[in-house]
């Protein structure tokens, strides 16, 4: 009624401003003119003057809520009863077109989301319900019971507060192991990330098993992953084995290659890599059960080693996957062989996790150049092996060998039989302490920022040097102004004398255990084997009583700000990056 009573105001109104505007019109004369050219109206309709040369129609959205609709009411007067009349107009929503490049700030990975600056249609993709996998970002006194997308069945409400970081980034390490229920069988294990699985799709262990490796590597449209996964090989022999893996690409199956092909698949020691796009139907010939039962017979035998065949052609890829599924059932001795699909990554996610991997590097200044690549020009920094295998390792290594030569390796003893890495890192760790210890005023250079070789080691005791402090034990570094030991863990072959990672990195805990002046224990690694072996790092230290495990801690190198960054940092890292790279499986 209320309405009704409004709608007849609204009406009265609009007849009165008409009939003054006839009136005026009268008096001028324009009113005989427009009735001349007004059509014969229909009889069957009353006619009133306020139709006489007028037409006039009010759009009002429909004052009901009935079912869900996107069509307006167009209400039409009548010419002399108030009354309406509903006509259904469709309701055109205009195609949104991207013509910038919008920047989406995610955690604190700072992603950027590049489009193309042609336009595009965007298809908006809604999710239904949304899963957690684990606890994430709940806002202070926020209460929510959130549905799981499969089974429906509610979780129990979660309350925690938002925490953030001092570069003022999302941080989700605020909902950690220490804040989750614990005790009995209930307790909730938070998950461990897998640096090799985010970036291959592969877990580390299955890649670091035992015996030869028979590897179908379908790599990405559009980007190279290949190259850092030949480090990645290369990196796994070290530990395995020691020395270096015979290292042998095929580019081109020419029918010299395909002969020698059977002899050189050799798999123990070697990294054998064998590009199927160079001659596809050639491939498809020479890829079949025949032609390779006898090489991969052999390569069942021997111990570290790895043969990839790489294609980028789908196609290729599950006919070649269908002759190695047929060949596993058909040998007699098990093989390992391996299927691998490298994840698809941002550019922001590439960068981040190659920091990750070589020393927490900014890798913001990748220079802007163009490279030649089977002779077409393409922009460096564009693939994956651009920024993870080229520029942060090289970068990685070039910052740990320009410290020979100065003061800290100067004032570093070096190990009979120790690998350049272990060494190199020893030197980081006399230089990281010898910043420090100036900063607290213990070692007091006449230069602060050029310290010479006798003004450090009077403090930083290295290799030989520590044994009179440690009762025969002998640290890689210590500090005896606190009583700290710092360890270097390589977990190359040379360096562990044929321990596995875990009976090295326990066989070094343990031999401090006695020693009660020993105020700290700490075990350095470097980044790519500090986040291949994370679970296991954090395994053994829960599986020491109490009184160790304060005295433990892991570290890893940060080149950029010259320090040693703790696994707690670095945990929160990876699980930050791990979130992001996550909710882009989804989609």
């Amino acid at each position: 009624m209320e309405i009704e009573k409004e709608y007849k105001a609204v009406h009265e109104k609009v007849l009165e401003r008409k009939r003054r505007e006839i009136e005026e019109a009268k008096s001028s004369g324009e009113i005989k003119s427009k009735a001349k050219k007004q059509k014969n109206p229909n009889k069957n309709q009353k006619q009133d003057v306020l139709s006489w040369g007028y037409e006039e129609k009010l759009l009002l959205p429909s004052q009901i809520l009935v079912k869900h609709s996107h069509n307006l009411k167009l209400i039409e007067l009548d010419r002399s009863i108030t009354s309406k009349r509903e006509i259904k107009a469709e309701l055109k929503i205009p195609k949104i077109e991207l013509l910038n490049s919008p920047k989406i700030k995610l955690l604190d990975l700072k992603m950027d989301l590049a489009f193309n600056d042609r336009k595009e249609e965007l298809d908006i993709l809604v999710p239904d319900s949304i899963t957690l996998d684990e606890a994430s970002l709940i806002l202070k006194s926020f209460d929510t019971t959130v549905k799981m997308a499969k089974d429906y069945e509610e979780v129990p409400t979660i309350e925690k507060e938002l925490v953030q970081t001092s570069e003022e980034h999302l941080d989700f390490s605020a909902i950690s192991a220490e804040n989750e229920p614990s005790g009995g069988s209930e307790e909730i294990k938070e998950e461990t990330p897998d640096i090799v699985d985010l970036v291959f799709g592969v877990s580390n262990s299955r890649l670091s098993s035992k015996g030869p490796k028979i590897v179908l590597y379908r790599e990405l449209e559009k980007d190279s992953t290949i190259g850092s996964f030949e480090t990645l090989c290369i990196m796994i022999y070290r530990e395995k084995t020691g020395g270096y893996l015979r290292f042998k690409p095929i580019k081109e199956l020419d029918e010299f290659n395909v002969m020698e092909i059977g002899k050189w698949m050799e798999v123990h020691g070697s990294l054998f890599t064998i590009d199927l796009d160079c001659n596809k139907k050639k491939v498809r010939e020479w890829f079949t059960q025949n032609n390779l039962r006898e090489p991969i017979r052999r390569a069942i035998i021997g111990d570290v080693g790895f043969i990839i065949f790489k294609t980028r052609d789908a196609e290729l890829y599950e006919h070649c996957k269908k002759v190695l599924e047929k060949l596993e059932k058909e040998i007699e001795h098990p093989l390992n062989i391996m299927y691998v699909e490298p994840r698809r990554l941002s550019f922001e996610e590439k960068k981040e996790l190659s920091s990750l991997v070589w020393g927490c590097l900014n890798l913001n200044s990748i220079p802007s150049v163009f490279v030649e690549e089977k002779g077409v020009e393409r922009p460096y920094g564009a693939t994956f092996d651009d920024i993870f295998n080229k520029y942060a390792r090289r970068e990685f290594e070039e910052r740990l060998e320009k410290l020979e030569g100065s003061a800290y390796s100067m004032a570093t003893k070096p190990h009979e039989g120790e690998s350049p890495e272990h060494k190199q890192m020893k030197w980081f760790v006399v230089k990281c302490l010898t910043k420090e210890l100036i900063k607290k005023g213990i070692i007091k250079p006449e230069n602060p920022r050029k310290p010479k070789k006798y003004e450090i080691d009077k403090i930083i005791k290295t290799e030989e040097d520590t044994r009179e402090f440690l009762g025969g034990v002998i640290a890689d570094v210590m500090d005896t102004s606190s009583n700290e030991v710092y360890e270097v863990e390589t977990l190359f072959a040379q360096d562990t004398e044929g321990k596995t990672v875990e009976e090295k990195i326990i066989y070094t805990i343990e031999k401090y255990k006695e020693l009660t002046n020993v105020r700290k224990i700490n075990i350095i690694m470097d980044n790519f084997t500090f986040l291949r072996h994370f679970k296991t790092l954090i395994d053994i230290k829960e599986n020491e009583p109490e009184e160790i495990r304060e005295k433990v801690e892991f570290y890893t190198l940060d080149l950029e700000k010259e320090k040693l960054v703790p696994l707690k940092e670095i945990k929160r890292k990876l699980r930050n990056i791990h979130i992001t790279i996550k909710a882009g499986w989804l989609y």
